[in-house]
């Protein structure tokens, strides 16, 4: 009966079929009128591969009745496509479930995309808001979508975001597939892990969150080739488990928030919790593409500075070193120059040896101990006082404070100075085109690199007054670890942070070009 529906079709003795919507390897979708109630649905009928083994087929056609069940669970969330009924309908040897829900008088986030091409930013926020609130409640249900792409997104005429078929999407299945390995979802929206396991679970919808935000506003997949390449298809389904998202241009504000959860490891990506903090705060539309990096307030920021242990350790160690090998020489020269004396003599105490390379060994082993502690206890008391450098990232770009060189002196409002105080600068993430994090050879510490827009090259002076380097082939180093200060801090320890917060910019260093 199901391949054979019409206008005028009544499903289950109640759902009259009024108007074919849409229809793919899942099978149709109808507006159909109930007239128990007297408004319109929208009626799913699931359809699989005549050619899928039938215990595959079965499976899957319990599932979804089963999902769809659960599905209605959520029916008081107001992001959600609310699912009314299941009808089970034969057709052949099979019970097949049309799924009752909800009608959304508007058009799904794939036919906007593609009749108004790439959203600007305040839209693309809205929906991101929405999209999290609805995966938050039906997480907190253990509910799993599995299909969260632009086209199970709803936009309604009144305004409203929805998410459609909300853990009943079925996707055209391989008959060669097993039923430990039947795949619901589409490919250029799946998260790599579901290529494991199929099933996933609520991070996987985050994924799929991510990929559909960043179509959204990039007006392309994060993973696929531009223009395509023959014969990689644009949605290639492998990916996402190579592939790094290509540098976005147009999520501003939303860029961070889209690449936590293109995170390709689960357990990295936030919670859709954790997510709606990462969203940025409303602001006005306007007809240019995003608001500027000013306007927006930083949500939440990442900074790293060195632990007060270490520095005082650091200078500690360093002082006494220094106390430890400058007495062993003072000490082993007096003993050799004065090899009839005792080398130490405190009242009856005396100690010595009999001859004069003894005499240097004592003398450097008793002396250089005494300074060392000395020097070791004033390393302690300066380490103690010590600041350390601060790094710190954020909506905005990157901040970096500095104790390096001569500390700056600011005159304060009234005319007074202030005390010293670090060197500081920030790098707006909108003029660079790249960062990484590298050495600058193999014995190196680790340094930032950055690669500035061609309008917003900074001058020879601002380079010389923030000690920025030239980085040969190209790029200028911005900050370098110092393995000689404790003050400094370790620049790889903001990987991770770089890929969320640097707008897709952030390059690991196998990315580089060589000089």
């Amino acid at each position: 009966m199901a391949e054979e529906a019409q206008p005028g079709t009544v499903i289950g003795g109640r759902y009259t079929l009024t108007r074919l919507l849409g229809g793919g390897g899942f099978g149709q979708v109808w507006q159909a009128h109930d007239p128990v109630l007297g408004v319109d649905v929208a009626v799913k009928q699931v359809r699989l591969d005549r050619a899928l083994p039938d215990e595959a087929r079965a499976e899957l056609m319990a599932r979804a009745a089963g999902e769809a069940r659960n599905a209605a669970r959520l029916r008081d969330d107001p992001h959600i496509v609310t699912v009314y009924d299941v009808v089970e309908v034969d057709e052949g040897p099979w019970r097949v479930p049309w799924i009752v829900m909800q009608w959304v008088d508007g058009r799904s986030l794939a036919e906007e995309l593609q009749r108004d091409g790439p959203l600007n930013l305040e839209p693309a926020v809205r929906i991101a808001e929405a999209l999290l609130g609805a995966l938050e409640a039906a997480h907190r249900a253990d509910v799993v979508h599995r299909d969260v792409k632009p086209a199970n997104v709803l936009l309604a005429a009144n305004g409203s975001v929805l998410l459609a078929d909300f853990g009943i999407a079925v996707a055209r299945s391989d008959p060669r597939l097993t039923r430990a390995s039947v795949v619901i979802g589409s490919p250029a929206y799946m998260a790599p892990e579901r290529w494991q396991k199929p099933d996933g679970d609520g991070r996987s919808d985050l994924f799929s969150l991510g990929v559909t935000l960043y179509e959204a506003l990039e007006g392309v997949l994060p993973f696929s080739p531009v223009p395509p390449v023959p014969p990689v298809p644009p949605e290639n389904p492998v990916a996402a488990l190579t592939q790094d998202p290509r540098p976005m241009k147009r999520a501003g504000a939303l860029a961070p928030l889209i690449l936590a959860l293109l995170e390709k490891d689960p357990a990295r990506r936030p919670t859709a919790d954790a997510a709606r903090n990462m969203l940025p705060p409303k602001h006005r539309s306007t007809d240019e593409d995003t608001r500027t990096l000013e306007e927006i307030p930083p949500r939440e920021s990442v900074t790293i500075t060195s632990k007060r242990r270490e520095i005082t350790e650091g200078y500690s160690q360093a002082a006494g070193k220094i106390g430890g090998y400058a007495g062993y020489g003072i000490g082993a020269l007096m003993g050799a120059v004065n090899p009839s004396d005792p080398v130490v003599s405190l009242g009856s105490l005396q100690i010595g040896v009999d001859n004069r390379w003894g005499n240097a060994a004592l003398g450097g082993a008793v002396v250089g101990g005494v300074l060392y502690a000395v020097f070791w206890l004033m390393g302690w008391i300066a380490g103690a006082h010590a600041k350390s450098d601060v790094i710190t990232l954020d909506a905005h770009g990157l901040t970096v404070s500095t104790w390096r060189g001569t500390p700056e002196r600011r005159v304060a409002e009234d005319g007074t100075l202030e005390p010293p105080g670090p060197k500081t600068f920030t790098l707006r993430w909108d003029v660079l085109e790249r960062i990484a994090v590298e050495r600058p050879n193999t014995s190196s510490p680790p340094a930032i690199a950055v690669w500035f827009r061609s309008a917003d090259k900074p001058s020879k002076a601002w380079r010389s007054k923030h000690g920025a380097e030239k980085r040969e082939g190209g790029g200028v180093w911005v900050y370098r670890d110092d393995a000689t200060s404790p003050r400094t801090v370790n620049p790889e320890r903001l990987r991770d942070a770089l890929k969320r917060y640097a707008n897709g910019i952030y390059e690991d260093p196998h990315d580089i070009p060589d000089p």
